[in-house]
């Protein structure tokens, strides 16, 4: 339970690459969205927040909620892929706040999940849904963010988590031949190869580089963004954008298993995130559910766990807003730090 809810609240999804922003009068009111800034336009949050939030209204929030691209540990926290600062108490203090909360993006998401409705996820392969069955809720975008729901004592509780860090081996799955010939040729930012080299936007990137390589194409097109080589991937007469893609939805695929076995997510693994939204349609027709029911000697435990994408870009700020009106159905004690003004 998050403690004190004085209204307005604003909520905030920050991201290494954008953040966007919703605003809450009171208990019984419609989110109000704010257009998206740039997360790395700014030096610090509370800059960040004026002008993407208070330069556009006259309301003055009360309370923060907010979901960041960092882990919630400490007393400043380091966003991934970003220079933008924050720190707590210095927040609370220029802002003006009774209280600011923090928490992983990831749990947002995971909260985003219990928000939305089953019309805004686009269920891929088989499984059956069981209704308080613990979840995974992970994700690719400027890095790769994980969170387990887990329903206990009538309430969600929210396990955060650090996906992107987690070492990551080629040639194990289905397509094990290809991975191991591109593996030579893979960048990796670290002195091993992580889940964030491969499967976040980056490391869509680093595939497409690494393939080019492998087979030796010569292209000006070889340094392109993640962004560009999904649309690429459409094109029939870029074979090497539609292999990055292929392989970057298996690897999905195989790390998401990873996840839901690890938990006995029988309630469901949900893919979320801009980066998967946009990718909705590539991702589903590739070897995503294929690689992860690929898991001897648990295929049939595997083929058992639902597997749906979130096909809604804002549903973090949609279930921050819930959390906010209804705070007592959700544990968030182990995800989430409050700070209160002194």
């Amino acid at each position: 339970m998050s403690g004190d809810m004085d209204f307005p609240v604003l909520v905030g999804d920050i991201g290494g690459t954008n953040s966007r922003f919703g605003l809450i009068n009171d208990a019984h009111s419609e989110l109000e969205i704010f257009t998206p800034v740039n997360t790395n336009d700014f030096p610090d949050l509370q800059s960040l927040i004026n002008k993407a939030v208070y330069a556009k209204t006259s309301i003055i929030p009360k309370r923060l909620v907010i979901g960041i691209a960092a882990p919630v540990i400490g007393s400043e926290y380091k966003l991934t892929y970003s220079n933008c600062k924050v720190i707590p108490d210095e927040i609370v203090a220029d802002l003006n706040l009774k209280s600011a909360e923090f928490m992983n993006d990831f749990p947002a998401q995971a909260l985003g999940v219990l928000a939305i409705g089953r019309s805004d996820m686009q269920k891929i392969g088989g499984g059956k849904f069981k209704e308080n069955a613990t979840r995974v809720v992970l994700g690719p975008g400027t890095s790769f963010g994980v969170a387990t729901l887990i329903h206990a004592n009538g309430r969600w509780a929210i396990i955060p988590g650090e996906g992107a860090c987690a070492d990551f081996g080629l040639g194990t799955g289905l397509n094990r031949q290809r991975e191991l010939q591109i593996q030579p040729f893979l960048n990796r930012k670290n002195d091993r190869q992580t889940v964030v080299d491969l499967i976040s936007g980056p490391g869509l990137e680093n595939l497409y580089q690494a393939i080019c390589r492998a087979d030796d194409i010569k292209t000006k097109t070889s340094d392109m963004s993640a962004a560009n080589i999904s649309v690429a991937a459409l094109n029939t007469d870029n074979a090497a954008a539609l292999e990055a893609v292929e392989i970057f939805a298996a690897l999905l695929g195989r790390v998401a298993a990873n996840h839901a076995l690890g938990v006995m997510a029988l309630g469901g693994v949900y893919v979320s995130g801009g980066m998967a939204h946009k990718m909705l349609t590539q991702i589903k027709a590739a070897g995503f559910r294929r690689e992860f029911e690929h898991k001897p000697p648990l295929v049939d435990l595997a083929k058992m766990i639902p597997t749906y994408f979130v096909n809604k870009e804002l549903a973090a700020l949609e279930g921050l807003a819930n959390y906010v009106r209804t705070p007592d159905r959700y544990d968030m004690s182990h995800a989430s730090a409050i700070y209160h003004a002194k």
